[in-house]
């Protein structure tokens, strides 16, 4: 067998039963991305409107990064355990491929 044929075989045991994890991992990481985005326009909205002192806008400023906040730790927990859950497999799978063709 072929040194890129037996690499191609492990790199398929990460993957094999495994797709729909790595999947959902992509789509929490893909939602992540414009989360972190509106992160740093709400800091520069609230320096703004602290300078500008406008506390009716300050206080709707606020209360919309709570709800963001909220949003924000139920994407990232689902993102770390869809993540631990996908990568745990995918070594069971390597290992045991590994360990199997020792």
């Amino acid at each position: 067998m072929s040194k890129e044929k037996s690499e191609r075989i492990y790199i398929q045991a990460f993957y094999q039963n495994n797709r729909l994890l790595f999947l959902i991992t992509m789509l929490f990481r893909l939602m992540l991305v414009p989360a972190m985005l509106l992160v740093s326009w709400l800091l520069g909205k609230v320096i703004d409107m602290i300078t500008e002192r406008e506390l009716a806008v300050l206080w709707r400023l606020f209360m919309t990064a709570i709800l963001f906040v909220v949003v924000f730790f139920f994407l990232q927990l689902g993102f770390y355990k869809t993540q631990s859950a996908f990568l745990c497999k995918a070594i069971a799978q390597y290992k045991e491929l590994a360990f199997k063709n020792l």
